[in-house]
């Protein structure tokens, strides 16, 4: 390969990288440094930087997914704790007032202390 087109391939990689940070955009034009200097195989270079920009475009959008589904999941859990919260603090109330009733009973002498 030629050192003819290093200039190129660093002006595409600024161009790609600032593609990139848009996260959803594809790369959508070559600059016009790039367009000057297509010798000695610069053509690959840009299909190797479009091809390495879409798999990284790819793995973000599939990362993207994979925290999206974990926070479901999550706020899933949460209610889940939340719903088991109440039915805890309902099981605590239900077991007072049973206790209640039965020091009742118990002070009436019905029932027979047992530890």
């Amino acid at each position: 390969m030629s050192w003819a087109f290093w200039p190129a391939r660093a002006a595409w990689r600024r161009a790609s990288a600032r593609d990139e940070a848009d996260f959803d955009a594809p790369i959508k034009s070559v600059p016009q440094s790039c367009c000057r200097v297509w010798a000695n195989g610069v053509a690959q270079v840009v299909a190797s930087e479009q091809s390495c920009s879409s798999i990284a475009g790819r793995r973000r959008a599939g990362q993207k997914a994979q925290l999206m589904e974990q926070i479901a999941q999550l706020r899933q859990q949460i209610q889940g704790n939340v719903e088991q919260e109440q039915a805890k603090a309902r099981e605590i109330d239900w077991i007072q007032q049973e206790l209640a009733g039965v020091r009742g009973l118990w002070k009436q002498s019905l029932v027979p202390f047992s530890a």
